[in-house]
Formats: structure tokens, sequence, C-alpha cells
């Protein structure tokens, strides 16, 4: 549970956590709660609150893999796979202001919450400091880029 800066003052659960589908979840898969003071640093690093997977890298990382293999991320210079934008579109919050998902998207690219270019910029040190990150083909185009622009991405 954070602030929209990004700042955990405890290890708890956001309330928007489903406890009942972590209870599911956890038949089947270990799970952790990231430290908050751990999770601080990263928010501190990128100075903004981070996306869900950026905190799952750093935590993995941190555990010392021999090789980790990343997959599906674009920091939203792609949009959303069709399963994440058809729950996007149907938020309350998006019909009511009735924004379509091309609007969503920007707002997203743009958000000062969840800030991608400082993202992008966090995750292309990450992948210059440790050799055992190991990004798919089109995130290390993404992270090869000079500028975080979506017209960038599109010269691929």
């Amino acid at each position: 549970n954070s602030s929209f800066e990004g700042v955990a003052t405890c290890n708890q659960l956001s309330n928007l956590v489903n406890i009942s589908n972590i209870k599911k979840i956890q038949d089947c898969l270990h799970l952790v709660m990231v430290d908050y003071k751990f999770y601080n640093s990263i928010s501190s690093s990128i100075n903004c609150k981070p996306n869900t997977g950026i905190v799952a890298l750093c935590h993995l990382l941190a555990m010392n893999p021999e090789k980790l293999s990343v997959y599906g991320f674009s920091f939203l210079l792609d949009g959303w796979i069709k399963e994440y934008r058809d729950g996007i579109e149907k938020l309350e919050e998006n019909i009511i202001k009735n924004l379509t998902i091309k609007q969503i998207a920007e707002n997203s690219l743009n958000s000062k919450r969840h800030n991608q270019k400082n993202q992008w910029m966090f995750v292309k040190q990450l992948n210059n400091e440790y050799n055992n990150f190991i990004p798919d083909a089109y995130m290390n185009k993404i992270l090869t880029m000079k500028n975080f622009n979506k017209k960038n991405l599109e010269s691929f």
C-alpha cells in the first residue's frame, strides 16, 4: 500500500487487493510481500510510483539469479494486451469520463504517478548493470532507444 508518489509506510496490502484472490493464488504459488523499505528505495530511484512489474524485477534481481529472462515490458509504448485493455475500458472512472482507449493509453503513457520515461531509464540502467538481466528482443529494442518516444519505437 503506497501513496500516489510511491511512498509506503509499512508492509500492508492496498485496499484494492482482493484478499480472496490472494488466498486462491497461495494454493498454487508461494507469495511474498516486498518489504516497504525496499519498495521505497525503488520509488526513490525512479522518482515515481513504480509499476508492479518493475518492483518484481528488482525483487528478483536482489535474489541474484543466474539468469533473469524478462518478457512483456514495453513501458506502454505499444498499449496493452487485449485482455488488459478490455478491463481498462470497463473501469468505472473511464466510462464516467467517456474516454476512448486511445485517450486512456495517452493518459497512462504520460502519467505522473507511473512515469514511464523514468521507469524506462531505470530499467535501462538495470540492463546495463546486471549481466544476468536478459530482456526479450522487443524490450531490448526499447531499452536501446536513445530517447523515450513512441515514434522511436515505430521506426523498428
